[in-house]
């Protein structure tokens, strides 16, 4: 069946495990819901490369272990949970990049219109954290070889503060 679906990136700090945005990027496949899943996965590893920044943590605050809130940022540990109580406000902004369609009229004579393009009620989606270290470079926490490079960046970074 084709449908409308979606991948989204967390971009988190490496440094402080902090994120204040994400990227979205709305997808039109067809087949089954476990083919569909395959390539969002395979489009997880890359295709954030081509999206806009959009900020969602207004509402959110970090607590420090001293107790003290950081207003505006999100803990990796609570992104899961905030997606899902905040996910229509994800979806909209996954809607929000689908191009309207125009519906024309075949004699030239009629009135043509624009539909907007919307999600399903349930759309599939494949969140991925993605890291990011202070000089902009950022890896999805996908692959093993991915994986390795965000766990060194954490030791260097832990170094660096010493």
């Amino acid at each position: 069946m084709e449908e409308f679906l979606f991948n989204i990136w967390f971009i988190v700090d490496i440094g402080t495990n902090l994120s204040t945005h994400c990227y979205i990027r709305p997808y039109n496949l067809s087949g089954d819901d476990e083919e569909k899943l395959k390539v969002l996965h395979i489009l997880a590893e890359t295709d954030f490369k081509s999206c806009e920044r959009i900020s969602f943590s207004e509402k959110m605050n970090a607590i420090y272990g001293n107790g003290q809130a950081l207003e505006g940022y999100g803990h990796i540990s609570v992104i899961k949970n905030y997606f899902e109580l905040n996910f229509e406000f994800f979806v909209r902004k996954a809607e929000e990049q689908l191009p309207v369609l125009v519906k024309f009229e075949g004699d030239g004579n009629g009135k043509n219109e624009t539909i907007k393009q919307t999600l399903p009620e349930s759309p599939l989606f494949v969140m991925t954290m993605l890291f990011e270290n202070e000089y902009g470079e950022m890896k999805p926490y996908t692959s093993n070889e991915n994986i390795t490079w965000i766990e060194l960046e954490k030791i260097r970074l832990n170094v660096k503060r010493e």
